[in-house]
């Protein structure tokens, strides 16, 4: 089975977007994205913490089961950084807690564990802990994606499923994006795991690293995204490279409300990444664009 979801697409977006899920499901796509846990740090105990947690990924898992979506789980809050993979460790049931719900819900794909994780050594303890109890809760397959997610299957070697990513931002052509997948790849360990790509559909992209700096935003002319052609030959041409594996594709990615906010609110000489996504609101042209190439690679 190929599954498709969209980065930030997440079931807040769907119920605060009137005709997005009818969007989604009409081409084929019925799995959405969020964050599963919860930072323990301002917590003073488990009991506060599993209160909290319910109130706000537990009751998005339990929309997920009454509605009919799948989901993938994110776990950015529990190690992405030294502080919060501390206050993880003291208290590992919360660990425990989101890995049984996760499961018992039937509607799981995996778990993302962070895609900007870096820790150093002495920092795997933690992470080999995180694993621990996550095991112990017979949690979703977990995957660890990022730039270099090798070191971590290597060390944990209890990932369920292989997630790759790339720096496709950089890759102004087709041709070059298809190279970067191939490298992304060729590390793929030798078994049958599911692979999870996450693929470009940005409508655009701006970044004053790629410009003049001491500029607006709004004096810059936005990078043209991929063409819906090119991304729909891209998934194809990955799920050749994987056969015969199972193929999951995260889609980078669903244009938020938060990216207008930072793009309205960027100050002259912003030196961070500006990005448009996709959304019927943004480009509607585009948007159904890329509904069609979901529909060619799901049906």
């Amino acid at each position: 089975m190929t599954t498709i979801s969209f980065f930030h697409c997440s079931p807040a977006i769907i119920r605060d977007t009137p005709g997005l899920g009818d969007d989604l499901r009409g081409a084929g796509v019925n799995t959405l994205e969020m964050q599963v846990y919860r930072s323990p740090a301002n917590d003073p105990d488990y009991t506060t913490w599993e209160r909290e947690w319910e109130k706000s990924a537990g009751a998005e898992i339990d929309w997920c089961v009454r509605e009919g979506w799948d989901f993938i789980g994110r776990l950015d809050d529990a190690v992405r950084t030294r502080p919060e993979q501390i206050a993880m460790a003291g208290l590992p049931e919360t660990l425990y807690h989101v890995g049984t719900r996760t499961a018992a819900s039937g509607r799981c794909h995996g778990i993302e564990v962070c895609d900007e994780m870096n820790p150093s050594p002495g920092e795997y303890t933690y992470l080999q802990g995180f694993i621990d109890r996550w095991v112990d809760a017979d949690g979703p397959p977990l995957a660890f994606p990022g730039w270099a997610p090798q070191r971590y299957e290597r060390m944990i070697g209890s990932c369920g499923y292989i997630s790759r990513q790339w720096d496709w931002w950089n890759r102004k052509t087709y041709a070059a994006r298809l190279k970067a997948v191939k490298n992304a790849l060729v590390s793929l360990p030798n078994d049958n795991r599911r692979v999870c790509l996450m693929i470009p559909v940005v409508g655009a992209w701006y970044s004053e690293r790629d410009g003049k700096p001491g500029v607006s935003p709004g004096d810059v002319k936005w990078n043209k995204g991929m063409t819906p052609t090119g991304i729909r030959n891209l998934m194809r041409a990955a799920r050749k490279m994987v056969a015969p594996r199972e193929i999951q594709y995260r889609l980078y990615g669903y244009h938020p409300p938060f990216w207008n906010k930072e793009i309205a609110e960027a100050k002259p000489g912003h030196l961070g990444r500006l990005q448009r996504g996709v959304s019927r609101a943004l480009d509607a042209k585009r948007w159904e664009a890329v509904l069609e190439v979901c529909k060619t690679i799901t049906g």
